[in-house]
């Protein structure tokens, strides 16, 4: 098993839990007298098209009405329009400036200059990224704070298993035209609906725009960020969805399944036919997206959540966790020539730095400050950019190693001026596990960790 994510940790809970609904999805369950349910925004459930069985028979699909589709907008309608600037000041010069360079971008790239206006108009500096206090919302999360089977414990409760019978059973006909459209098992569907919002309960308080612009301008994912705003762009120019319906969470994701905006783009579903693909406040219109984007995924229906093998006799149980022995490391730091990482569960384990080398003649380097920006937000991107800072001109390498020493990849080599750089690391072909990258500057070398989740 290897160092467990975020992702990993979600899709443990949402497999679990759908094996959980797919036990009882054929018996009846009596409404618990009371299930916690935190405060969601008014939904009107829909009359969804009628099916030609109350219990569908899967493998046979018998529904011949209309079926959900990409979202078309309004056919003729006329482009966006309204106020295109000034911008109001945010408070935040960097922040201004960032946003009159990407405005530009935007409209050079033919984006309708009112649509960049209205996301773009009264972004202000959120703490969790621009604050003293940033990262805090990242550190505190479950997937990245608990010991894989501390989360499930907390993850797959009695209450979200019974609140996902009570879903199955009040949007059955939904759960039926999603089923034979797309041929993703509705536990698995609703799975997911309960592990990203705890069934719409909370889709986050944030601007997708602000928020996303933060992380922009904080830096660490400007690109990832800034792509992830044209797409808010064109799903408005589009007439996919409305300017006040963009809401999302800290992160950027929106809607009862947590849809980042280019994925919005490439697998948001219309439901009932109305243009739009509203993943916000009505739930079929998530849910279908969420199963449409299982189905061009490969998702195979009917086919079992997981598969009890058993080990033989003489195998390696140091292998499960990888090359770390925890399933959890909470925090992690260069001390007296180690490289130390607190752990969950199994104590602490480090790694003598001289392990991690290139080569003699590159142990000339060292920045004053060296900072990683791969594993913020999300350490199972393929993509990440890593910023380093350099005092003064000089030779530079960045690179990446294994736990055993072997260098996998070199990022830079070369002459670099004094300052801030910035290089995109594209970790698509490396196995899941944990790494070390290491800079060599001018005044000696560091090194920080990452872990990369497939």
């Amino acid at each position: 098993m290897t160092q467990p994510t975020h992702l990993l940790k979600r899709c443990a809970s949402a497999t679990i839990l759908a094996g959980l609904l797919v036990a009882c999805a054929a018996t009846p369950q009596v409404a618990p007298e009371t299930v916690p349910e935190a405060t969601q925004p008014a939904t009107t459930l829909p009359a969804a098209p009628q099916t030609a069985q109350t219990q569908p028979a899967p493998a046979t699909p018998t529904y011949a009405g209309p079926r959900p589709g990409d979202p078309v907008g309004t056919p003729g309608a006329p482009p966006y329009s309204g106020p295109t600037g000034p911008f109001t000041n945010s408070g935040n010069a960097k922040m201004d400036a960032w946003r009159e360079d990407f405005a530009a971008r935007a409209r050079y790239q033919g984006r309708n200059p009112a649509v960049v206006y209205a996301i773009l108009e009264g972004i202000s500096p959120l703490d969790i990224y621009l604050g003293d206090n940033d990262r805090s919302e990242v550190a505190n999360q479950a997937e990245f704070s608990k010991a894989v089977w501390e989360y499930l414990a907390t993850a797959v409760t009695d209450a979200r298993f019974e609140t996902g019978q009570q879903k199955l059973a009040e949007l059955s006909s939904v759960f039926d035209v999603i089923e034979q459209t797309y041929g993703v098992d509705r536990e698995a569907v609703s799975a997911i609906w309960a592990m990203e919002t705890n069934f719409g309960g909370y889709t986050g308080n944030y601007r997708a725009a602000n928020t996303l612009a933060n992380m922009a301008v904080e830096g660490r994912r400007q690109s990832f960020a800034e792509s992830q705003l044209i797409a808010l762009m064109k799903m408005v120019e589009n007439g996919y969805a409305r300017v006040d319906q963009l809401g999302s969470g800290w992160a950027g994701a929106m809607g009862h399944t947590q849809f980042m905006p280019t994925t919005y783009l490439a697998y948001a579903q219309d439901y009932d036919g109305d243009g739009l693909s509203n993943v916000w406040t009505y739930p079929p219109d998530a849910l279908a997206s969420a199963a449409h984007y299982l189905s061009v995924s490969g998702y195979r229906f009917g086919e079992p959540w997981g598969v009890e093998v058993l080990a033989p006799g003489d195998f390696d149980w140091s292998m499960a966790d990888g090359n770390l022995p925890a399933t959890a490391i909470w925090r992690i730091k260069h001390v007296d020539g180690q490289i130390v990482a607190a752990t969950h569960g199994r104590g602490v384990w480090t790694i003598p730095l001289d392990a991690v080398h290139s080569s003699a003649d590159e142990d000339e380097a060292v920045p004053d400050r060296f900072e990683l920006t791969s594993v913020f937000p999300n350490p199972f991107m393929d993509s990440a950019t890593i910023e380093f800072t350099l005092a003064r001109a000089g030779h530079a390498n960045v690179s990446v190693f294994d736990l055993s020493g072997r260098r996998v990849t070199t990022l830079v080599d070369e002459e670099r001026s004094a300052g801030v750089h910035r290089v995109e690391w594209n970790a698509g072909n490396l196995a899941a596990g944990s790494y070390l990258v290491r800079l060599s500057g001018a005044s000696g070398s560091d090194v920080r960790s990452v872990v990369r989740v497939r």
